[in-house]
């Protein structure tokens, strides 16, 4: 066929909404040869890919939905609102350090320091650190039996580097050097 044929041929954005398709439908049912198509050629610019109309009105009339029937949706879950303070205890073992917070009434970052010194029956699994409820328990009132050390300054540590508190519980947490 010589270009001047292709005149009446609409380009791929205007031939996608004409057939009712997507533009990268509409070039694999030309690969497949479901649809004719041609190329101008412009000066400058790349070869401009265009589609026979008759075949595009056939494609549109073959994805036009004939009583289509509707599916029914499914009504999206609700995941239930988790309120940060309540910890439901019931026949958990161990506790993530959220709930071990809550329970004990210590802030996070104590716990986590109560964890790494071994005051509670803790172990850690990838990120996440489990504490043993018991150990919770038995921790009784909140500041009664934590070192006064743990709660005075925070471990420093250096990047990569899970901090101990040996080095906090030796001076217990009193600067040596002044």
């Amino acid at each position: 066929m010589d270009e001047q044929s292709y005149s009446d041929w609409p380009a791929a954005p205007e031939a996608s909404q004409r057939a009712g398709v997507s533009q990268r439908t509409l070039r694999r049912m030309a690969d497949r040869d479901e649809v004719r198509r041609g190329v101008v050629r412009i000066s400058g610019r790349k070869p401009l890919p265009v589609f026979c109309p008759e075949d595009l009105d056939r494609v549109r009339k073959s994805m036009a939905p004939s009583d289509a029937v509707k599916l029914p949706q499914k009504p999206a879950k609700k995941r239930p609102k988790r309120h940060p303070l309540i910890v439901d205890l019931k026949d958990r073992v161990f506790l993530n350090l959220r709930e071990t917070a809550a329970l004990s009434g210590l802030p996070r970052d104590v716990v986590v320091k109560l964890a790494h010194t071994g005051s509670l029956y803790s172990f850690q699994r990838g990120n996440r650190w489990y504490i043993s409820r018991e150990s919770v328990q038995l921790l009784g009132t909140p500041t009664a039996q934590i070192p006064q050390a743990l709660l005075a300054e925070p471990v420093q540590k250096r990047p990569g580097q899970i901090g101990t508190m040996a080095n906090n519980e030796a001076t217990n947490g009193v600067n040596q050097s002044a």
